[in-house]
């Protein structure tokens, strides 16, 4: 359990960690300034496993949608990062499982207890997901997509596509034609906007 102080530095550090790595995406998908001015070696950009030369001159609205780090406290009491998760970050989703099952269990503790409210935060993720299809969508298809029930993750994948009132979607579910993802439903074809990648890559 943190403290509001704690969690105000946490916080404002997660956010400004989150901007600095959505301004190294985007350079390095567009001008790749840090590239060109010597700041990261060619050589390591383009031997990573995770780079996709095919990014290279796409210029989404927004790279990072959702994002999640891990952080240990050490002896002195500093925060140190360990790990960044930008990929397809977990713990949103149990957390608002988490506190669901708390409110009903514990409804007087939660209550009393100051914890923080989280529940606006699948509103936010679900207009930033939204924000990103097409202007002349005016009611646009997001998916969750998933690997799977064999996915360590596949509970929070389900709770949060029931959560956000996305289909909940894997391979099989999805059909590439004349360059654009549909979804395989009932009535046919369905055109999907955004994904929501909850898989590894």
């Amino acid at each position: 359990v943190l403290g509001a102080d704690d969690f105000a530095v946490l916080s404002r550090s997660a956010v400004q960690r989150m901007r600095v790595l959505e301004a190294l995406l985007t350079d390095l998908a567009g001008p790749q300034r840090l590239v060109r001015e010597g700041v990261l070696p060619p050589a390591l950009l383009f031997s990573l496993p995770a780079f996709r030369a095919s990014t290279v001159g796409t210029a989404p609205a927004k790279w990072l949608v959702h994002y999640a780090l891990d952080v240990v406290r050490d002896a002195s009491g500093v925060w140190r990062v360990m790990h960044d998760a930008t990929d397809a970050p977990s713990g949103l989703g149990y957390a608002l499982m988490q506190r669901a099952v708390l409110a009903r269990l514990l409804p007087d503790g939660m209550r009393h207890s100051g914890a923080a409210p989280i529940s606006a935060q699948a509103d936010r993720l679900r207009r930033a997901l939204t924000a990103l299809a097409p202007t002349d969508r005016p009611s646009p298809r997001v998916v969750v997509f998933t690997s799977g029930p064999s996915h360590p993750s596949y509970v929070e994948h389900s709770y949060m596509a029931s959560r956000l009132g996305y289909h909940l979607v894997e391979n099989a579910d999805l059909v590439m034609r004349e360059g654009h993802l549909w979804l395989r439903a009932l009535d046919g074809l369905e055109p999907i906007d955004v994904v929501y990648r909850r898989v590894d890559d």
